[in-house]
């Protein structure tokens, strides 16, 4: 499971913004290249997935999976959360004491966002295996949150990192690459 790598705009909320990738989110993805063999890749539709797929392996047309595009945060997408903080107190109130209970102002629901990674994650799990997956931030949370409990307001991962999942039939563990 890698995040894509550093997107040309930064410091806002992203959500359902396509912005292409940072020279240094090229640079990044690039020293990737060669690192995976997976029986099948998967890709977010976004812009910023695509591209960081296609510089790790550029040999390998990755599966796009509509359900892994990163979660809508509305009216909220394009700024910073200072911006957001100013313009919804209460709401970035309540944000801090239940991030997934909150839905941003036109944006997804948690819950809803979440089973529409689940159904991802089944397309994923029907092989082949093993996988590898370009997607988000919030996606790789709910993945994680999927895959073996994972809290995801505790989960991090930073762009072009990588998170592992070995799994079989009941168990799954992970492990930082």
């Amino acid at each position: 499971m890698i995040r894509h790598g550093e997107p040309a705009l930064g410091g806002v909320f992203l959500g359902s913004l396509d912005p292409s990738l940072s020279e240094e989110g090229r640079r990044s993805a690039a020293q990737l290249r060669g690192r995976f063999q997976g029986a099948a890749w998967y890709s977010s539709p976004m812009l910023r997935a695509r591209q960081t797929a296609s510089l790790i392996a550029p040999e390998t047309a990755p599966v796009i999976l509509p359900d892994l595009a990163e979660r809508c945060f509305g009216t909220w997408e394009g700024l910073s959360w200072e911006e957001i903080a100013g313009r919804w107190p209460d709401l970035a109130a309540n944000g801090q004491q239940d991030w997934l209970a909150l839905t941003p102002p036109g944006g997804e629901p948690w819950d809803g966002f979440v089973a529409r990674v689940a159904r991802a994650l089944d397309v994923i799990r029907a092989g082949p295996l093993p996988a590898i997956v370009v997607a988000h931030l919030a996606v790789n949370a709910a993945l994680a949150r999927l895959l073996c409990g994972r809290d995801p307001i505790s989960f991090h991962q930073d762009y072009c990192e990588v998170v592992t999942y070995e799994t079989t039939p009941g168990i799954t563990s992970d492990r930082r690459c």
